[in-house]
């Protein structure tokens, strides 16, 4: 069975907060090299505090590095208008995979979750996923819900979950393929990546894919639980601060990206911290 290692990239700042195309053009090159797909304005892609017009000019920019094939793009937005311009910007550019939150702090009946994905779906004819994230999105998606969803959409072929707690993964999973057993699931970090394997999982999307692909892959294929604790290690040593500026941080001290900024608010990470990362990483730091 296969299992995918899917990168959910970083946007790079320069000193003026604007997004600095050559360090993005850069790892993404690199990137390309060491994952199944790779997937723009995630969660790591700060796809909140980045307009409509600099996501578009993002997934121009991508188009030229990424197989269109290795690609899916983040459609979500708080604005129900800018995501059927970004959707109807994939299929313009024949995107063949985007993925969505569904809506984020207004809670939607059940009836209004379902409509949001029909509504892209019947714009979009190719690949849709779910994004399921409850810390985010501040409710969490009944299963009912989901497999209705699935039922009367048959272009949604897989669903990213991001959740502590992996028993509500797991009993989402075995849903999910009892109802429609073709459709992927796909955790959101790291962290179980080896049980969500033996669970019959068909990947993972984190961000530490951004600065030791190799690691996650060289784990995934010897079936490894010492580089298994290596990952385990990077979420605990980074626990109190940003992943996401953490990332940035290692990035810049390697001179990929030239700054460590993020758009919103996030505390500097101690050099130190940085070196035992890099340190922890080692010979599988991307470069």
């Amino acid at each position: 069975m296969e299992f995918s290692l899917i990168v959910p990239t970083l946007v790079p700042y320069n000193e003026n907060l604007e997004i600095d195309f050559q360090s993005l053009k850069n790892h993404y090159e690199i990137l390309q090299k060491h994952v199944d797909k790779i997937f723009i304005f995630g969660t790591s892609g700060e796809w909140p505090c980045i307009t409509i017009e600099e996501k578009i000019k993002i997934l121009k920019t991508v188009i030229d590095i990424i197989p269109i094939e290795k690609l899916i793009v983040g459609v979500h937005s708080f604005n129900i208008k800018d995501v059927m311009i970004l959707v109807e910007e994939c299929k313009r550019l024949n995107i063949r995979s985007i993925i969505s939150l569904p809506p984020i702090y207004y809670k939607p009946s059940k009836e209004n979750f379902i409509r949001y994905y029909e509504t892209i779906c019947e714009k979009f004819e190719n690949e849709v996923l779910l994004y399921i994230y409850p810390d985010v999105q501040g409710y969490t998606v009944p299963r009912e819900w989901i497999l209705e969803l699935l039922d009367k959409c048959s272009n949604v072929v897989g669903i990213k979950i991001t959740c502590r707690d992996y028993k509500y993964v797991l009993d989402l999973m075995r849903s999910v393929k009892e109802y429609k057993h073709n459709v992927k699931i796909y955790l959101g970090n790291g962290y179980y990546m080896l049980i969500h394997k033996v669970a019959g999982g068909d990947g993972i999307i984190d961000i530490f894919l951004n600065i030791a692909p190799r690691l996650y892959k060289e784990a995934i294929m010897k079936n490894d639980l010492e580089l298994h604790k290596k990952i385990i290690r990077i979420y605990e040593v980074c626990r109190d601060f940003s992943l996401i500026r953490t990332c940035k941080s290692i990035l810049k001290m390697i001179k990929i990206y030239s700054t460590d900024l993020t758009r919103f608010t996030s505390r500097e990470v101690p050099r130190e911290v940085v070196e035992e990362l890099i340190r922890e990483v080692g010979e599988y730091l991307i470069a």
